[in-house]
């Protein structure tokens, strides 16, 4: 089923694993630590999941998030009544290979009619990224995506659509932003600033992070306000939460998982 926000319809979409190197994915914490909290193998390798949403609205069909296998898109918005050519418009948190690379198919857009949505500062840095994060962005994919002439390029923070947001959130990388959905009950769409549920601790930060300073003072302020508005929180590359409320408990914060379907 559905959740429901006001007038949008909220699906999530699993489309595919994400196998990463567990330092980077947890930076400075001890593998004794994350270990208990995620699957591991014999070379150090964690199972993540990509994850995206479907936000339906009006005659809007809005994806956030285009990381994983272009074919498992086909099947989850199948499963949904949907297919590629309905999406109207894709929201990127940023245009790193996890998050954008489904973006293409053989060349072609995999989702034909949509407008891409992207914060100015993030696609400049794609094209002229620092040694530490060249290797995470595709240039033949940046070149179909201008090529397509669907690109529309945000300057900061706004509300893009009635009750669909973003936010800035720079830790990770220049000009990620989040995508909130609702007014008074609202899910945010938290990117790589807490890519998972075991990432709710301030100090549990990636160490892909261009700014992980950064990013503990904004997860710390996200945790917050979605603490005291009763918000909820959806996990991009969580293998097993895909979205959930948080409640304070003994030891730091938990997520309870709330169900898309």
């Amino acid at each position: 089923m559905s959740l429901a926000l006001g007038p949008h319809r909220v699906d999530g979409l699993y489309t595919g694993p994400l196998l990463l190197d567990g330092g980077a994915a947890f930076g400075r914490i001890p593998r004794e630590a994350w270990s208990r909290l995620a699957a591991v193998d014999s070379n150090g390798t964690v199972a993540f999941a990509h994850r995206s949403l479907v936000v339906r609205t009006g005659k809007r069909v809005i994806l956030v998030g285009a990381g994983g296998e272009p074919a498992r898109f086909d099947q989850e918005l199948a499963r949904l009544g949907l297919g590629a050519g309905a999406v109207t418009d894709v929201i990127l948190a940023r245009v790193t290979r996890d998050h954008a690379g489904a973006l293409v198919r053989g060349g072609e857009p995999t989702f034909p009619a949509a407008t891409v949505h992207l914060q100015r500062r993030q696609w400049a840095w794609a094209h002229h990224p620092s040694d530490l994060d060249e290797t995470r962005y595709s240039p033949p994919l940046l070149d179909a995506l201008e090529a397509s002439g669907r690109l529309h390029l945000i300057e900061g923070e706004t509300e893009l659509f009635a009750g669909v947001s973003v936010m800035l959130s720079e830790g990770h990388t220049v000009g990620q932003q989040l995508v909130r959905v609702g007014d008074t009950r609202w899910l945010t769409f938290a990117g790589a600033l807490v890519p998972t549920s075991a990432h709710l601790k301030p100090a549990w930060v990636s160490a892909l992070d261009l700014y992980p300073l950064t990013t503990v003072e904004e997860k710390k302020m996200l945790v917050a306000e979605t603490l005291e508005e009763d918000g909820m929180l959806f996990f991009e590359h969580d293998p097993r939460v895909a979205a959930g409320r948080l409640r304070e408990e003994e030891g730091g914060i938990a997520a309870v998982p709330v169900e898309l379907s």
